[in-house]
């Protein structure tokens, strides 16, 4: 990740700005105050540990960041080894990370992600299955949608039981130090459609055709206003909301007997992918939580997301042509980036249908061969 920003010409200025503004933001919230007035904030209140951290006096914050991110890099790579019966899930991650290249190292979305990947990786443990679930939806909303992949029963009562109570002591906690920890919530309503979401590309083609609409930058992203992009963005929420429960509908009929942790991982991949599909930002580093998750069903034995993973680590390489290596001519509308784009929006929506269907027609990993093993060491 460091060489690649050192090879000349590449488009460093394009990735380095947000750890710019994260650095902003740890100077005020280690005052005790979260940056409610800045509409970019839109982040629970625990993605202040991985803002806060690399802020120390006299120091490169960029540089500290990245290593941070490096240390939670192979913090994922030593816990789809550890709990691996086969290299598959973490040559996925290697692959993925390198594909869709620095931009990984240089966002919050590293920490939400290995969060996520440890609460997959021992989701048999319910309660501390649910702990984690609940810290990595406050430190960035998605992986909530991971308790999907829980088996009917006593064990999704007591992982639901220990989410909320875990969700509820944090929030508690956060609310007692802290200063106005929630507004994140209110800066999500006005937002747009994000120029690289799959809901963006008809009005991509229709500006081609007289469509009057524009590109700004707002809520820290890219965004299409005009005629019909509000319409586009409920809609986009109905469909988010609609796959979710269409996923949570199969995992449901799942019978407990039947069910295992390969299963459940292919349930939380489903809903991971149509979450980013259906989502009004499809920014690149959401990436990095469908590599983690991709990582974790392979890891386990009968494994049968190859093809998924194999879409999706191209999709990790087209994001990474299209930002930041041509990140300039997909804002200016320019056909063949907007084509990369588009491919990788169809590499995920073909993976999301691909993971789905072996879902409902009854095909999980399955077996007592699936379940996770401890690995050596």
């Amino acid at each position: 990740m460091f060489a690649i920003l050192l090879l000349p010409g590449y488009p460093i200025e394009a990735i380095i700005g947000d750890t710019g503004l994260y650095r902003e933001w740890a100077e005020q919230i280690v005052t005790g105050r979260f940056p409610s007035g800045d509409d970019r904030w839109q982040y629970p209140p625990l993605a202040a540990l991985m803002i806060v951290p690399p802020h120390l006096p006299g120091t490169v914050y960029g540089l500290w960041f990245m290593l941070a991110a490096l240390l939670l890099d192979l913090l994922v790579l030593r816990l789809l080894l550890r709990f691996s019966g086969q290299a598959a899930g973490a040559w996925c991650w290697v692959a993925g990370l390198l594909l869709l290249g620095p931009v990984s190292y240089l966002r919050i979305d590293l920490l939400v992600t290995a969060v996520a990947v440890c609460a997959l990786l021992v989701m048999s443990r319910s309660r501390a299955f649910g702990a984690l679930v609940a810290a990595g939806t406050l430190i960035k909303a998605w992986p909530a949608v991971l308790l999907l992949s829980l088996p009917r029963g006593r064990a999704s009562v007591r992982a639901v039981t220990a989410s909320v109570l875990t969700g509820a002591g944090i929030a508690g906690l956060v609310s007692l130090l802290m200063d106005d920890p929630w507004s994140f919530v209110g800066g999500q309503g006005g937002r747009g459609i994000e120029i690289e979401a799959v809901a963006a590309m008809p009005f991509h083609v229709a500006r081609h055709f007289g469509w009057p609409g524009s590109v700004e930058y707002r809520y820290g992203s890219w965004e299409l206003l005009g005629p019909g992009v509000q319409v586009a963005g409920r809609l986009s929420m109905v469909l988010t909301a609609a796959g979710l429960a269409l996923v949570g509908g199969i995992a449901w009929r799942r019978r407990p007997a039947a069910w295992d942790p390969a299963f459940g991982a292919e349930v939380a991949l489903a809903a991971t992918l149509l979450v980013v599909i259906t989502s009004r930002v499809l920014s690149p580093q959401y990436m990095i939580w469908v590599i983690g998750v991709t990582a974790v069903c392979l890891v386990h034995r009968g494994a049968r997301q190859g093809p998924v993973a194999l879409l999706v680590l191209v999709a990790a390489g087209l994001t990474h042509l299209e930002f930041p290596v041509a990140w300039g001519a997909v804002r200016d509308g320019d056909p063949i980036a907007l084509g990369v784009v588009a491919v990788r929006n169809l590499l995920l929506a073909g993976a999301a249908a691909v993971v789905v269907r072996g879902l409902w027609a009854g095909r999980g990993s399955g077996g007592e061969d699936a379940k996770v093993r401890p690995g050596r060491g």
